[in-house]
């Protein structure tokens, strides 16, 4: 879970998951991405009193890399599964439960946000994605950037070695690569709207980073090639 200033709404977050993880044998992994709010304080009070998840601190990277980092330290301690999700309280652990049933019957379970409670600009942009993405790389994906995916490492860990280190939404492609090379079992999910904090990407620099983001997909497209 990547985290990055959510000080008002982490300690609740924490509290949900945790208890969600521990349910399913497993632990919570809480990525703070160089915050500059309380987030850092609240992650150590918590683990000081509780100890029922860890906490990563990082230098700020952006969601994707954070994410990245995560996959690739539960890689490294040998878990079997990997779930990702976000800490501004947008989707729901009791859903998670419902595919984690499923989980030997697919390598890649990820959720679909058709009912997206969190604006109309988020919804463009997300739609923009998936069509830069089947320009691209002719490939439809329902939902490009989505924070609800269950993975088995055994099948992701070769897949990492495709996503370059320093690519912004390295998330994003991830998910095409998974679509190109493996198969995704997609499941529809609830999209709540945020609970606290704020999105990591402004308004302001959505077009900036989406041109970046294109270039950086032309690039790889040409060396898949």
């Amino acid at each position: 879970m990547p985290a990055y200033n959510e000080s008002e709404i982490i300690s609740e977050i924490v509290d949900e998951w945790s208890k969600t993880a521990t349910d399913c044998n497993g632990i919570l992994a809480v990525i703070n991405d160089g915050s500059s709010d309380d987030t850092s304080d609240i992650l150590k009070d918590k683990f000081d009193k509780h100890c029922e998840f860890i906490y990563i601190e990082k230098q700020n990277s952006g969601h994707g890399l954070t994410c990245m980092e995560g996959y690739r330290w539960a890689i490294s301690n040998d878990f079997k599964w990997i779930f990702q999700t976000d800490s501004d309280g947008q989707t729901k652990s009791k859903e998670f439960l419902e595919i984690w049933k499923q989980k030997e019957d697919h390598d890649f379970i990820f959720g679909y946000r058709i009912n997206r409670a969190d604006g109309l600009g988020r919804k463009v942009i997300s739609k923009i994605l998936q069509m830069v993405n089947l320009l691209i790389f002719k490939i439809y994906v329902k939902d490009v950037n989505v924070p609800f995916r269950l993975m088995k490492t055994k099948s992701l860990n070769p897949l990492l070695d495709k996503i370059k280190s320093e690519l912004y939404l390295a998330n994003a492609f991830l998910t095409v690569i998974i679509e190109k090379y493996a198969k995704i079992n997609w499941v529809e999910i609830s999209f709540s709207p945020r609970k606290g904090g704020v999105p990591s990407v402004s308004w302001n620099r959505f077009f900036g980073l989406g041109f970046r983001i294109s270039k950086e997909f032309w690039q790889i497209r040409n060396q898949i090639k």
